[in-house]
């Protein structure tokens, strides 16, 4: 019995260290929203809360629970001007709302440049000026969802639930914006603050790869994609130890 609890255990250790080695390279911030707004990172860039933001059962332990009124996340961090995604599980059935955005301070008054936020439904993002790009389908359905919005030097993408569902330009201007980060709000939404909940929300300084936001997406199942995680060869690596207990 001891045996097989310590086979339990090595296995499920390395299934977490395999799948979660990718996807923690280039991270600067993440935001669980486990009663808090804290960065499990490591990098510090835990966030200020604004009219009281909740807390209540998410994809991945708890979520942040947004009123569309006045509630917002937000931090300074100098997000990367070449490259850079970000990830964020969501919920909602309104239509409109801003999920996030970077810009000159709290809410980027007086300017901002990089958005992700819903219209209509469907999720849209936009880098600087230009080329807002959108999904074809809505979103506004009750039910948990995956964005990562990713720039990669040259164009932005939208991938839902895994899947790249639409391709656009960066405008031509230089970032000018980049102080501060917003979580729940953007001033490109119609409606700017967002209202439902949000989940494990990731800023990486890279752009990530197809079987990374893969993977990411496979978080709110409890599943590692293949492509990330070899355990086979991992195990060849390990002798597990019978033991015997008296009695």
């Amino acid at each position: 019995m001891i045996k097989t609890v310590l086979k339990v255990s090595v296995v499920a250790s390395l299934i977490l260290s395999a799948g979660n080695a990718g996807i923690s390279d280039g991270l600067v911030a993440h935001y669980e929203f486990e009663g808090n707004a804290n960065d499990s990172s490591g990098n510090g860039n835990n966030g200020t809360e604004y009219g009281g933001v909740g807390y209540v059962d998410g994809v991945i332990g708890k979520a942040g629970s947004f009123d569309g009124m006045d509630n917002y996340i937000s931090r300074n961090i100098d997000v990367s001007e070449t490259k850079y995604s970000v990830s964020v599980f969501f919920k909602t059935t309104s239509l409109d709302g801003g999920l996030f955005q970077v810009g000159d301070g709290e809410l980027g008054v007086n300017g901002h440049d990089r958005h992700i936020y819903l219209s209509s439904g469907k999720v849209c993002t936009r880098v600087w000026s230009d080329e807002t790009i959108c999904t074809g389908t809505k979103y506004d359905d009750n039910s948990w969802h995956n964005i990562v919005h990713k720039y990669d030097g040259t164009k932005q993408y939208i991938y839902v639930d895994g899947s790249l569902l639409a391709t656009g330009s960066k405008g031509s201007s230089d970032f000018d914006w980049q102080t501060h980060i917003s979580i729940g709000f953007s001033q490109d939404a119609y409606n700017k603050y967002f209202n439902g909940l949000i989940d494990d929300l990731r800023i990486y300084n890279r752009a990530l790869s197809d079987s990374e936001i893969k993977e990411l997406y496979n978080l709110k199942n409890g599943t590692i994609s293949s492509d990330n995680c070899n355990l086979s060869s991992k195990l060849d690596k390990y002798d597990f130890i019978d033991m015997v207990v008296d009695g």
